[in-house]
């Protein structure tokens, strides 16, 4: 596993202009994070997770463009929906795309999509629906593979989503 991450080799790995990665609207930033494993610090792209007023309140570090073992959060952080700023266009559109982790969001806000991200699969949790609740229709980004359906079964499972979740294999 290669360690280390930069915001110019994400933004190719995606094919992001980085002048979008780094606007106000995502605020992604160089920076470097501890990986115990290695026990030193490695580059990283910062991953910044505002609330619904855009006040950040937690970090999260890319510490690999790809692979299994991708990222770490800042110490003391709360995991929760990636995007919450981006709720009230949602509301207006009447729709927003749920997807898997922060860069699927990235690529549906450059192309003016509105869209939140589970941080993970396996990080579902019922009490994030809540922030859905004004949002007529969720799309979900559901990837062919077994995570893709684990996130499709957590969301099903979920009551406070019944009628508004619609299937897009992607």
């Amino acid at each position: 596993m290669a360690y280390g991450c930069t915001l110019d080799a994400y933004a190719a790995s995606k094919n992001l202009p980085l002048e979008f990665l780094t606007s106000d609207d995502v605020a992604l930033e160089d920076g470097s994070c501890y990986v115990k494993a290695l026990g030193r610090e490695v580059p990283a792209v910062e991953i910044p997770y505002a609330d619904q007023s855009g006040e950040q309140f937690a970090i999260r570090y890319r510490i690999s463009p790809g692979g299994d073992d991708k990222f770490r959060w800042e110490k003391g952080s709360t995991t929760t929906l990636y995007g919450l700023h981006k709720l009230e266009e949602a509301e207006k559109a009447g729709y927003i795309l749920l997807l898997e982790g922060e860069s699927d969001c990235h690529v549906a806000w450059y192309r003016g999509l509105p869209a939140v991200g589970v941080p993970g699969v396996d990080n579902w949790r019922d009490a994030w629906a809540l922030h859905l609740d004004g949002i007529p229709k969720i799309f979900v980004m559901v990837e062919p593979d077994e995570a893709g359906k684990k996130l499709w079964r957590s969301l099903v499972g979920c009551n406070a989503l019944a009628g508004r979740l619609r299937k897009v294999v992607i």
